[in-house]
């Protein structure tokens, strides 16, 4: 039961994180969806903390700003 209260929390705390360094790189959503290779759609998702990335976009993030995913596991601990 614990893992249904974490789970929307992290997907929040991504979101937030993404929507941080996104705006500290002053690009745009459709922009940045770009550069992480994911669909606009799939970001703004990501972003308002809709979905939790698969295994394959994770990568893809981790590899486009590695930074993100290292907070993100940091904020779980």
């Amino acid at each position: 039961m614990p893992e249904r209260k974490t789970k929307p929390a992290a997907i929040r705390v991504l979101g937030n994180l993404l929507q941080a360094e996104r705006q500290g790189r002053r690009m745009s959503q459709a922009g940045f969806a770009k550069e992480l290779g994911i669909s606009f759609r799939q970001y703004k998702r990501l972003e308002t903390g809709r979905c939790f990335p698969s295994l394959y976009t994770r990568h893809k993030i981790k590899t486009a700003c590695p930074e993100v995913l290292s907070l993100l596991h940091r904020k779980r601990e």
